[in-house]
């Protein structure tokens, strides 16, 4: 199973940010959408914000993932009986064991304790059998400060995206008033 780390996230946001405004341009110039400067930076400026919060929700998103496996473990004496599990951790075991021993969701059931909070394993008997199922969730201390990244990093360039466009358009409207029409 592959997973996504935060800074691969912001890479790939990045990139396609990059990619997207390259389109932009060239479609601009080639199917002349008359947008001015001044107009294309105020774009710009719109999408940056969107961007940065699409991009900080997706980082968000994929640290409250939480990535079960499950593997046989003989006999153990903190057991938990399948039939005493809740229906939702029920079905997070049945789908681990089912997904070949990993998966993947949202789900965490309150009576399933994560290896993050507490170091620990579910031992559960299920047909005759002893599992231990281990979950953790993929986020960690390192992603709330790349979520902050995105934003700190998001605000300055809309900051200097408005910038610009402020300082496009006082300079666009200056210039053209001191024009005559013939």
């Amino acid at each position: 199973m592959s997973t996504v780390s935060p800074e691969e996230a912001v890479l790939f946001a990045g990139v396609g940010t990059v990619v997207v405004f390259a389109c932009v341009v060239f479609l601009r110039e080639k199917i002349t959408l008359d947008l001015s400067r001044p107009q294309l930076l105020l774009l710009v400026t719109v999408v940056c914000p969107l961007g940065t919060v699409g991009v900080a929700a997706g980082i968000e998103y994929n640290a409250n993932t939480i990535d079960y496996t499950v593997d046989q473990c003989g006999t153990h004496s903190a057991e938990t009986n399948f039939s005493e599990l809740s229906p939702a951790a029920q079905e997070v075991f049945r789908s681990t064991l089912q997904a070949n021993g990993e998966y993947t969701t949202q789900t965490h059931p309150d009576d399933l304790v994560l290896e993050r909070d507490t170091g620990a394993t579910n031992y559960i008997r299920y047909e005759s059998e002893c599992y231990a199922l281990r979950g953790s969730y993929r986020g960690d201390f390192g992603t709330g400060f790349v979520i902050w990244l995105v934003y700190l990093i998001g605000g300055v360039v809309t900051l200097v995206f408005f910038g610009a466009t402020a300082l496009d358009y006082a300079l666009t409207d200056r210039s053209d008033t001191g024009r005559t029409d013939r």
